[in-house]
């Protein structure tokens, strides 16, 4: 998807679906709404197909500010991660628990790895909203460990109902780099008329 004005509005647009559909899974867990299998399903799957088609609008991002490939290779193996755990949502083996427990480990060694790159981003328009995503994605990873170790206020609360809240952020932080590769297109913009002249 190539980035300009137009498809900067689409994917944002898209952004605010994401958002809308993890909002709709989690109000459906906090009020212990049960939906039949395909609704469900229907649902899931439309939420991880339109985060996957924001990682690769954000790695199209890089390309279109000339980061260095050493920058977008994290992104990539990220977005290739992303596919991979979507996948799997689909296949249901004995073994699914060890592939999905070496897939978890992966993600916090490529997350790290996100993050270090993250501070190596050399557009200055788009490098804080990628420090704001990764840094988000690390915390919404650890959130997500330590939720199985905290002590339930009572029965009827589960904190893991509350998860889809830290989704929602992370997609915010994609939002906020749209945002801001909308600027960036608007200098582009603008310098290319300068040079025209």
């Amino acid at each position: 998807m190539k980035v300009n004005k137009k498809n900067n509005r689409r994917v944002m647009l898209l952004g605010i679906a994401n958002i809308i559909l993890i909002l709709a899974i989690t109000l459906l867990r906090i009020n212990n709404i049960e939906l039949d299998t395909i609704s469900y399903f229907v649902l899931h799957t439309c939420t991880e197909i339109t985060y996957i088609l924001l990682l690769v609008y954000l790695i199209n991002i890089l390309q279109y500010a000339n980061e260095k490939i050493s920058v977008q290779t994290p992104f990539n193996i990220y977005l290739g991660l992303a596919f991979i755990k979507f996948i799997l949502g689909f296949l249901y083996t004995s073994n699914a628990g060890g592939v999905t427990m070496a897939i978890a480990m992966l993600n916090i060694c490529i997350v790290v790895y996100l993050i270090i790159c993250s501070f190596k981003i050399e557009n200055e328009k788009v490098a804080s909203g990628y420090k704001l995503f990764c840094i988000v994605l690390l915390l919404n990873m650890l959130v997500k460990i330590a939720i199985p170790f905290v002590v339930t206020i009572s029965p009827n609360m589960l904190p893991s109902r509350y998860l889809g809240v830290m989704d929602i952020i992370e997609v915010g932080a994609i939002l906020y780099i749209i945002r801001s590769c909308s600027n960036l297109l608007r200098t582009n913009e603008i310098s290319t008329v300068n040079s025209d002249i």
